[in-house]
């Protein structure tokens, strides 16, 4: 099974251990995984010398005019000039060409730590909430002392749906994660999308990259839902849905990391 991620880095020196990070999780997994840095600036990754490890470097700059990158200065290549959260849009050319190449395709953020846990819940669970028109769910969480919070909440999922007897938690809050993934036969029908092309209002430029085809208001799945589990008397969120953001920088702020992972909910309802 060969895996491909893609991984947008605008070179930040401070930020490369989490990057080296993230790279450990990947090339750990077990699966023939071929890894695609898009970066603004060649950099040397510590002590890794990894055929399977790939760098597209494009000359972004941290301060310069405003164009968007499907302006005609961004069409001819002058990306010099072009807004520098735009290079998270440079993996879908890539991506495009390689789509047989690959079963799974992988568009990850440069501090998510995707790891074999995540890949075998998604293997779980992914075929069954497809086929049904749904989209399997995961959740950014950040470390604080012994506690895990939840990055993208501001209040406790509640809303729970049963399908074949199974019971789901419903993400009808914030379904972004900072990271998505398909296999072969959706991502084709993903890059026919108009969302492919990035032709919708919601999110930022770097959001726009990282939400996939499972978006608010995009309407290709009915829902995003979250497989939960027993314990004890209550049910909760299964421990692959849990992706740590690795900055922890959510910690404390006067919204998000406010809902603890797991999410119990009650057996009763």
């Amino acid at each position: 099974m060969k895996l491909a991620a893609h991984i947008t880095f605008f070179h930040v020196e401070e930020r490369i251990c989490y990057l080296e990070q993230v790279l450990d999780g990947l090339l750990a997994m077990k699966c023939d995984t071929h890894v695609f840095i898009y970066t603004n600036k060649q950099f040397s990754l510590k002590n890794r010398k990894n055929a399977n490890i790939q760098h597209f470097v494009f000359p972004y700059k941290a301060k310069r005019p405003n164009f968007h990158f499907n302006s005609l200065v961004g069409k001819m290549g002058w990306k010099q000039w072009v807004h520098p959260y735009h290079l998270s849009w440079e993996p879908r050319s890539v991506i495009e060409k390689s789509i047989e190449d690959y079963d799974i395709q992988l568009y990850l953020e440069d501090d998510m730590a995707f790891t074999q846990k995540n890949l075998d819940y998604w293997f779980k669970h992914k075929d069954s909430l497809i086929a049904k028109g749904h989209n399997l769910g995961f959740l950014r969480v950040e470390f604080k002392n012994n506690e895990r919070l939840i990055t993208d909440l501001q209040a406790p999922l509640k809303s729970t749906k049963v399908l074949d007897n199974k019971c789901y938690l419903v993400n009808d809050q914030n379904p972004y994660c900072g990271f998505w993934i398909y296999d072969k036969k959706e991502l084709k029908r993903f890059i026919k999308s108009k969302e492919w092309r990035f032709k919708f209002k919601e999110y930022f430029v770097r959001e726009k990259s990282a939400i996939g085809w499972h978006g608010t208001n995009m309407g290709h799945y009915k829902s995003t839902l979250l497989p939960l589990e027993k314990s004890h008397k209550n049910l909760h969120t299964k421990e692959g849905a849990a992706i740590h953001h690795l900055p922890n920088n959510y910690i404390d702020h006067q919204v998000f990391c406010k809902v603890k992972f797991p999410i119990v909910v009650s057996n009763e309802q």
